[in-house]
């Protein structure tokens, strides 16, 4: 139960269930659940902090992050009105948008 087999003589990685510490941190970092990191080398000592206190000694320690804001670009909407220019998506298919025109 320590994490190594003994039979093969291999260090075997156990996960924990980290559910707690997770929705706690989220809270400490006034994120999302799905923006909070956790340091898989960290595991046994993140399972460890039952407190809010303790997380955020985590987070100072850096075994906790918040992740970056994903960019949000307007890269695929250019791309296509460069293409509506030169003649593309102005088939039968698309003509949906003036039906309710009459």
């Amino acid at each position: 139960s320590s994490g190594i087999n003994a039979e093969y003589g291999e260090l075997k990685l156990v996960m924990t269930n980290l559910r707690l510490q997770k929705r706690l941190a989220a809270d400490v970092l006034n994120c999302g659940v799905n923006k909070v990191w956790i340091d898989p080398q960290e595991g046994e000592e993140v399972s460890k902090a039952k407190t809010r206190e303790s997380l955020r000694s985590l987070v100072k320690d850096g075994f906790i992050l918040k992740k970056q804001n994903t960019m949000h670009t307007h890269f695929r909407a250019t791309r296509r009105s460069i293409e509506k220019k030169q003649g593309r998506h102005t088939g039968h298919g698309n003509e949906r948008l003036y039906e309710s025109r009459g």
